[in-house]
């Protein structure tokens, strides 16, 4: 029993560190959606880009080799757009 508790510790160490890289990542995004955002604004341009979320999505479909299935990801990423439309420029 020991050992198998000492594995699920090591597990979730490793679960842990990708979730601190997932972070930096969400963040750098967020980074570059905000110039994209302030270029937009700058330029008079709509924000929302239907044909580019379409992208997106087709994108994340391609490149999924699992095993979260594809709902599951349009669910994440959908968020995810969501979060980077909402974001602030200032």
């Amino acid at each position: 029993m020991k050992n198998t508790v000492a594995y699920i510790e090591e597990l979730r160490k490793k679960i842990d560190a990708i979730d601190v890289r997932l972070l930096n990542l969400f963040n750098d995004r967020a980074k570059l959606s905000q110039a994209v955002k302030k270029l937009k604004l700058v330029q008079n341009l709509p924000i929302l880009d239907k044909e580019r979320e379409a992208q997106i999505h087709k994108m994340v479909k391609e490149n999924n080799k699992g095993p979260l299935k594809e709902a599951d990801l349009e669910k994440l990423f959908m968020v995810l757009l969501e979060a980077m439309r909402e974001i602030d420029v200032s």
